[in-house]
């Protein structure tokens, strides 16, 4: 795989149901990828082009805020 990644931001996830209600935090990073290889590997099922989000998200209560928050940046 051929690819430049940059980073875009830090955020933090606060939820009564995840870490007793603690402040989590994360980075977002933006990946310009060139090429794939020619197999996939461990839990990727399969790669898939769009224009736009998914319907199903892992979490669809933060994942569209950081793609605004790239978007914003202009990564997008």
């Amino acid at each position: 795989m051929e690819f430049d990644i940059e980073p875009v931001c830090v955020y933090s996830v606060t939820a009564p149901d995840n870490f007793d209600g603690s402040e989590s935090f994360g980075m977002l990073f933006f990946a310009d990828i060139k090429c794939f290889e020619s197999e996939l590997h461990s839990e990727i099922e399969k790669i898939a082009m769009m224009d736009g989000l998914p319907e199903r998200l892992t979490y669809p209560n933060i994942q569209p805020h950081l793609m605004e928050k790239a978007k914003k940046q202009g990564y997008l």
